[in-house]
Order: C-alpha cells, then structure tokens, then sequence
C-alpha cells in the first residue's frame, strides 16, 4: 500500500515539468536511417539538443531530441518530465524529472539503444529510483 502511494505521489509531482511541445512518437525514427544515426552517434555525433528545458525544481536541462537522433524523441505522453540529457560525449543520457529529483532512464551507445530504453521502461519505473536512493538532486 506504501509503495503504491509513493508511486501516485512520485506521478502527480512530476507532471507539472515540461520540456517542450507533447505528443511526440518515441519510435519515429525509420529502419533505414538508424545506421546512419547510430554511426553519428558513435562519431562523436551532434551533442545538440532540440526542444529543451529546464525542470523548475532542480535545474536540470532535458530535451525532447537530439541532433544525431535525427526523429527519435521523449514521448511526453509516455514520459513526461524525462528527456536527453546533453553530455556532449559519445553517450545518450535519458533522464526523468521526480519530485525534485532527476533519475537515470538510461544511458545508451546509440540511437537504436535509446529506442530500446525508452520502450522496455515506464515512467513510474523510473521515478521509483527515488525511494532507492538512485537519483540526484532534492
């Protein structure tokens, strides 16, 4: 009963934190265009992000997409709060905004990974690494 009520609270607090436009299709990158993202990525890529913002409670910019993931975005639909954390590395960093606290939704080496993270996860999964100690910020 306690982590379900812990989980409708993590729920509810996050869902005032918007990064940018909602109804965006995590999946919408094509087949044929992966390879050439994932080599993008794995050169180092474009660390630039598109349609950022900053959560209000801890500061932290999340974006919706990325320039060397060209189609591949945050369904707010599915994750609100969450987004890509620019790194300017050769990593994609997924991270979710929960109660005042930013939670890792995974790291990925490429597009293709980042898909896979954000279709193997929910957002309520994410946001449980709160209760265990696995997020900063608060």
């Amino acid at each position: 009963m306690r982590v379900a009520a812990l989980g409708l609270l993590l729920l509810a607090s996050c869902l005032d934190f918007s990064v940018g436009p909602k109804g965006s299709d995590a999946g919408a990158s094509s087949d044929s265009s992966a390879a050439k993202q994932d080599a993008a990525v794995a050169d180092g890529g474009s660390s630039v992000g598109i349609n950022c913002g900053k959560d209000p409670q801890t500061g932290a910019e999340l974006c919706l997409g990325l320039g060397s993931c060209p189609g591949l975005v945050v369904d707010q639909n599915t994750f609100p709060g969450c987004g890509f954390r620019v790194t300017g590395g050769s990593t994609i960093d997924l991270e979710c905004a929960c109660s005042g606290f930013i939670c890792p939704l995974g790291t990925a080496t490429s597009c293709a990974q980042a898909k896979s993270l954000m279709g193997n996860q929910t957002y309520a999964g994410v946001c449980v690494q709160v209760s265990e100690g696995r997020c900063t910020g608060g």
